[in-house]
C-alpha cells in the first residue's frame, strides 16, 4: 500500500486489514484472485463487532426430540430414541458450527467484513476503538482546515 502524503499507518489488523491516519485498507489473496477494498475515514458509516448463529437449528434439534420422544413412546423402540439422539446431535453441533463473530466495517455500500476466528474479541475492540478515534481525529484535522 502506497502511503498518501502526511498519512501514517496506525496499525494493522489480521494482516490483510490497515488503518492509517486518513484510511482504512483491505487487501486479501483468495483463491488466486486478489481483493482490494478501501475507504477514507471521514466516510466509515460504522464500525463494530457482529455475532451470529443460526438458533433455528436449535429449535430443529427441540422439535425432533419431542417427535421422537412421542413416537418413542408410541413404538416402545429404543431403536427411535437412537436415532432421535443421533439427529438432535447433529442439528445441535449444526448450531454451534454456525456461530461466528465477524469484525465489520461499513461506507455507504461497501462493507468490510473480517472473520474473527482465532482472534481474541480483545484484540478487536482494542481496534475498533482505535478506528473510532482515527475517524475522530480525521473529522476534527479536517474541520479545522
Amino acid at each position: 500500500m502506497e502511503l498518501m502524503d502526511n498519512e501514517k499507518i496506525l496499525s494493522t489488523y489480521t494482516k490483510n486489514l490497515t488503518l492509517t491516519t486518513h484510511r482504512i485498507r483491505y487487501e486479501v489473496n483468495r483463491g488466486g484472485k486478489r481483493t482490494i477494498l478501501g475507504f477514507m475515514l471521514e466516510e466509515l458509516d460504522s464500525c463494530g463487532i457482529r455475532y451470529s448463529n443460526n438458533p433455528f437449528l436449535l429449535l430443529l434439534a427441540g422439535i425432533s426430540f419431542l417427535i421422537g420422544f412421542f413416537i418413542s413412546i408410541l413404538t416402545n423402540s429404543l431403536g427411535v430414541i437412537a436415532i432421535t439422539l443421533i439427529i438432535v446431535g447433529v442439528f445441535v453441533i449444526g448450531y454451534f458450527l454456525s456461530r461466528h463473530v465477524d469484525l465489520m466495517l461499513e461506507s455507504g455500500r461497501s462493507t468490510i467484513k473480517v472473520s474473527l476466528e482465532g482472534d481474541s474479541i480483545g484484540s478487536a475492540l482494542k481496534f475498533v476503538h482505535l478506528m473510532e478515534t482515527a475517524k475522530n481525529d480525521r473529522y476534527l484535522s479536517l474541520k479545522n482546515r
